[in-house]
């Protein structure tokens, strides 16, 4: 009977099979992600505001001033951005 864990070939094999796994599973949650979004340098950004007290997060979508940047939130809000 063949051991795949008590070698180094069989080790590799978990590992690939992991690193696949992993693989899918960060490729099914990046098209799941949706909502209003702007480009940024070529890829899509999607840009949040969160509430320090509470720690709501409300999707917002990127003013044209701000450009490639971000500007100063509200007191008492923190900005995300997601690329």
């Amino acid at each position: 009977m063949k051991h795949y864990f008590n070698n180094k070939t069989g080790k590799r094999r978990i590992f690939l099979l992991f690193l696949c796994l992993f693989t899918v599973n960060v490729a099914i949650f990046a098209q799941s992600f949706t909502g209003e979004k702007t480009d940024w340098y070529g890829f899509d950004r999607y840009d949040f505001v969160i509430n320090e007290i509470t720690f709501q997060i409300e999707q917002i979508k990127a003013t044209p001033q701000e450009g490639n940047g971000v500007k100063a939130p509200q007191p008492g809000t923190r900005r995300c951005i997601v690329v």
